[in-house]
């Protein structure tokens, strides 16, 4: 019988993870303590003073994909784009390898800084809200993997 992970292994494996943006990763038996498996996930960015774009993405388990405010091509306004079930599964299995329910968390963004939120749920509740993650690089690499979801739909205004 092999030996369980140790923390290195584990510590490993969600570095990989993030890089692959979830490619590879093994289903996540539980996403979080109330959810089984999540069929919503949503990124949530707020403006700043500079050049940061708002927009709020939201992704869901039937692929469909809703883009409100700021899209890529630098329009602005209420989006839809479909994504595979592949990408919704290697994405939400990513959110639950970092156990943001545990290891993650919000804490208020200072005073002029913009705010980027992460929020995974399941049957209309949104059971993780989060802007940080347990180790250093991890959120932000989290939001690039979604960020680059976003900026290679396919989105058309609706």
């Amino acid at each position: 019988m092999p030996a369980p992970p140790t923390e290195r292994d584990i510590a490993a494996t969600r570095a990989l993870s993030l890089a692959n943006c979830g490619a590879g990763l093994f289903d996540v038996a539980t996403h979080d303590s109330i959810c089984p498996a999540y069929d919503m996930i949503s990124l949530e960015a707020t403006p700043c003073l500079g050049t940061c774009e708002s927009f709020a993405l939201t992704l869901h388990a039937d692929g469909k994909a809703e883009l409100v405010g700021d899209a890529p091509d630098k329009s602005s306004g209420n989006f839809e784009a479909n994504i595979s079930p592949a990408e919704f599964r290697q994405i939400s299995n990513l959110v639950a390898s970092l156990q943001l329910d545990l290891r993650g968390g919000y804490s208020p963004p200072p005073v002029d800084a913009s705010d980027t939120v992460l929020k995974a749920g399941c049957r209309g509740q949104w059971t993780i809200h989060a802007n940080y993650a347990g180790e250093r690089g991890e959120f932000p690499s989290l939001v690039k993997c979604l960020q680059d979801i976003r900026n290679q739909a396919d989105w058309s205004a609706h």
